[in-house]
């Protein structure tokens, strides 16, 4: 027989969180990496008193980003505007 010591249920219980964390680590550096390659930011600055408005109907929604691209979407057909890929580059 081998004679190995075996962690304790506490050890245990620390390297699982250490692994945890790790893979936690990892998993968030590929999404910042994805995001860094595929995504851009853009921030729009609202004023509190003028506009008021738009910022309590946007408390009610739910998904503002759907929201804000559907409008965009509609805005884009409405003047004829059509994407092609050479504009992106």
């Amino acid at each position: 027989m081998y004679n190995t010591v075996r962690p304790t249920p506490r050890e245990d219980k620390v390297m699982a969180v250490k692994l945890s964390v790790e893979a936690y680590q990892k998993k968030k550096d590929r999404n910042i990496a994805y995001d860094a390659n595929n995504t851009t930011r853009v921030f729009v600055r609202l004023n509190n008193k003028t506009d008021a408005d738009i910022l309590a109907y946007l408390d009610t929604v739910p998904n503002k980003q759907g929201l804000i691209k559907e409008l965009l979407r509609s805005h884009m057909s409405s003047v004829g505007f059509t994407y092609t890929q050479e504009e992106s580059e």
